[in-house]
Order: C-alpha cells, then structure tokens, then sequence
C-alpha cells in the first residue's frame, strides 16, 4: 500500500467510533455493517479495500479521461508571478448588507 493513498481514507479514532456509527446507522442504515466491519479493528481500512477502492478510482479516472490531482508545490512561491486573489466583496460571509 503506497502512502500517498492513504490521504483520502476515513481515519476513525476509536472514540469516534460509536457517534460515527450512529450516525451512520440513522442516515445511511444500509451501510452500517460494512462501517462495523471496516472499523472493529482498527481506526483505518485493511490494505485490501483501499487497494479495490484505488482501483475503482483508476477506473473512473480512464473512463472520464482525468489524471492525477497535482500535488501542491513543495515552495509556494515556486507556482509563479501570479497575483492573489482578492476578496470578493459579494460574499455573504464578509458581511455584505445588500
């Protein structure tokens, strides 16, 4: 299992367990046993469904003809002369009163 795909997956700290899966089992019934199986061991999913779920993701990227997410630079300064975004005065967070 290569490190870099480990980003993506559900790290359940074992005193999260039982919230999670009650959530899980309210809003999402049918998937609470596959949870219960994942996560009765141990706080990560076993080597073999990540390597299923990379595969599936494989998959789906070929067909849609997408590649990788690039990784982010390790110099932030290295992406160029771009300008920074400004804020954006429209935003209902920054307290507009239109």
């Amino acid at each position: 299992m290569r490190a870099s795909s480990l980003r993506g997956a559900l790290f359940l700290k074992p005193c999260w367990l039982p919230t999670f899966l009650g959530f899980v089992g309210e809003h999402f019934p049918n998937q609470l046993e596959g949870y219960k199986r994942r996560y009765s061991n141990s706080a990560f999913v076993s080597p073999e469904y990540w390597k299923r779920m990379e595969e599936l993701i494989n998959l789906i990227r070929a067909e849609n003809k997408q590649g990788r997410r690039a990784e982010k630079p390790s110099n932030p300064n290295s992406i160029g002369n771009a300008e920074p975004m400004g804020l954006q005065p429209w935003l209902p967070f920054l307290g507009s009163s239109e």
